[in-house]
């Protein structure tokens, strides 16, 4: 599950900025195995406009109630615009998860692209 996402308030187009996330795991269960976490920018909090700009991947146990953090490098749009960032964890679904609607969360803040 999904925790929080840090980002910058400003980027320029068409440039790398790095996107910091933490995932923490509020299932029943231990987490292990191999599973990549996907990094969108959307233009609206209700992911209009989605499109994949990183992927992390993770391999490390994550007991219940811990947490990991994860950074990307994203390829900023090259058209000015407001973002928000998405993350989705273990969107291939590698882990046994009972619960998959806690996997992903939106940045509260934006970024403004120029």
């Amino acid at each position: 599950s999904g925790s929080g996402v840090t980002v910058t308030n400003v980027a320029l187009t068409d440039t790398l900025l790095p996107l910091r996330f933490t995932v923490t795991n509020s299932g029943l269960a231990l987490a292990e195995g191999l599973w990549l976490d996907r990094v969108y920018l959307a233009t609206s909090p209700a992911g209009d406009g989605i499109r994949l700009v990183g992927q992390a991947s993770h391999f490390t146990e994550v007991p219940v109630g811990g947490s990991y953090q994860a950074t990307v490098a994203a390829q900023m749009p090259n058209q000015a615009g407001t973002y928000y960032v998405l993350v989705v964890a273990d969107e291939n679904q590698a882990l046994n998860d009972g619960n998959r609607q806690n996997n992903r969360f939106m940045s509260a803040g934006t970024i403004t692209s120029w």
